[in-house]
């Protein structure tokens, strides 16, 4: 067992052991803790996510029996939850005399004089309340944890219905999360699940609609953007006139971002409007003829998008040749714009496959005839 020293511990509730996952317990539970301590990170706090023990995974062995770096398979479940980029630090167990954690990622170790640090307790269970008040149960009788100063439990509401009926997994009336992975990019799936997990009313769930996103939000749109990039002079960018109106709406995204990533209120659809609205501003530097202005809003689309699509974010990064932590202090702080131009773009512009819509549809037939 090992004490977790972190500013914030992000506890989720344990995955099925029996089935896999279906993509609204996905978007409630385990993709909401992921974004929101990838955003915690991204402003600069520590934070660590916690599944309870389940069918979660299990630190590898040595031959020899000690611990060592990685993950096992640990069950159906949990290999569907790394599939779809979710990061988990550790598991909380019941196991022994008491609850514990069980590491699943190198943690710095503890130092003589290392006092407990003070704890922000934030837990997803989706709208199951009473599995969120024994999680909070049980990481009280932690030894050694540090006081918890404050407890929230995050509950984003249920994310859609299933052609005009509730999701209800014990009847098959659900879309399971490794049956969409099969068919559309983990990324993609990410952006369109957070950006329908609101209005609180539920929302009914369109696979056509999760393709025709994807397929004019990251193949037609985005990949055209920068493509455009690539094709720039190097120099284009390094000394654009102020555009006021375009500060004020980055400035006006920021405080977006920031407002989304509240932990009182926190919401996955806000966040993905404030990167849906970036790729919007790109589109419209390419059709207004300014498409030296196309770098700087594509360093902060990255920039923006990390939480919900790390991995598209990266690929963005390294192509325009941003160095580790590009902006991100002016993303906690605020200050000067971080300007960003077409001088270190490296290679081709990242690309995007399309998803087959009727792939999907048909996907989407056979679960609702169930």
């Amino acid at each position: 067992m090992t004490t977790v020293l972190t500013d914030e511990l992000i506890l989720c509730a344990a995955p099925p052991g029996d089935r896999d996952i279906d993509a609204a317990g996905f978007a409630s539970i385990w993709l909401a803790a992921d974004v929101y301590a990838r955003g915690q990170r991204l402003l600069g706090r520590s934070a660590r996510v916690l599944v309870a023990a389940g069918d979660a995974p299990r630190p590898r062995s040595s031959r020899d029996g000690s611990p060592r770096d990685g993950v096992e398979e640990g069950g159906r479940a949990a290999a569907t939850l790394r599939r779809a980029g979710i990061g988990i630090d550790g598991v909380l167990t019941f196991q022994g005399e008491g609850p514990g954690v069980l590491p699943l990622r190198r943690q710095r170790g503890r130092q003589l004089g290392d006092k407990p640090m003070p704890v922000r307790l934030t837990v997803f269970a989706g709208r199951d309340a009473l599995t969120a008040r024994s999680l909070i149960e049980a990481v009280a009788e932690i030894p050694d944890l540090g006081p918890i100063t404050d407890t929230r439990i995050v509950a984003p509401p249920a994310l859609t219905d299933l052609s005009g009926r509730s999701f209800d997994p014990s009847t098959g009336r659900a879309i399971f999360l490794n049956d969409l992975l099969d068919r559309v990019p983990a990324e993609a799936l990410r952006f369109y699940l957070a950006l329908m997990s609101e209005p609180h009313d539920a929302r009914e769930l369109s696979l056509a609609d999760l393709a025709r996103t994807h397929n004019l939000f990251l193949v037609r749109d985005l990949g055209t953007s920068l493509g455009a990039i690539a094709n720039l002079d190097p120099v284009a960018g390094t000394a654009l006139p102020q555009d006021r109106a375009e500060d004020d709406l980055i400035v006006d995204f920021r405080a977006r971002l920031h407002a989304a990533l509240d932990g009182r209120s926190f919401s996955l659809a806000a966040l993905a409007g404030v990167v849906l609205g970036l790729n919007g501003q790109m589109k419209q530097a390419r059709l207004y003829g300014t498409p030296e202005r196309i770098p700087r809003l594509a360093g902060l689309f990255q920039l923006f998008a990390r939480p919900v699509m790390p991995a598209t974010a990266d690929a963005v990064a390294g192509f325009l040749g941003l160095g580790t932590g590009w902006g991100e202090a002016w993303t906690r702080v605020g200050g000067e714009i971080p300007s960003c131009s077409a001088r270190f773009v490296r290679g081709a512009a990242p690309g995007f496959d399309t998803v087959d819509e009727a792939d999907l549809v048909a996907l989407e037939s056979g679960s609702a005839a169930a």
